[in-house]
């Protein structure tokens, strides 16, 4: 997915185009202080979702911390399949 962003994608109007032709994507703004500010953004793809609803029963979450310029934490939802494999199914970008 990385080497298909990169190629004629140069805004964050495209990027959020390109995650929601494949999934879903869930944008939050805040009022204060600055008006319209991007404070969250969940994506997960069609196969993330499929993935979730096969293996609900063991959910985890991992999670950064302020390793971007833009100090945001990404979180990511996992589920456990099968095999007991982690399978990440969520990421969320949050800001403090």
């Amino acid at each position: 997915m990385k080497a298909a962003v990169n190629k004629g994608i140069s805004s964050r109007r495209d990027i959020f185009e390109f995650l929601k032709s494949r999934g879903k994507l869930m944008e939050y703004y805040s009022d204060e202080p600055i008006r319209n500010s991007l404070t969250r953004i969940c994506f997960a793809t069609y196969e993330q979702m499929e993935l979730y609803k096969q293996f609900p029963e063991v959910v985890g979450i991992d999670s950064t911390y302020n390793t971007n310029k833009g100090k945001y934490s990404l979180f990511q939802l996992l589920v456990t399949d099968n095999f007991g494999r982690g399978r990440p199914v969520l990421f969320a970008w949050t800001r403090k």
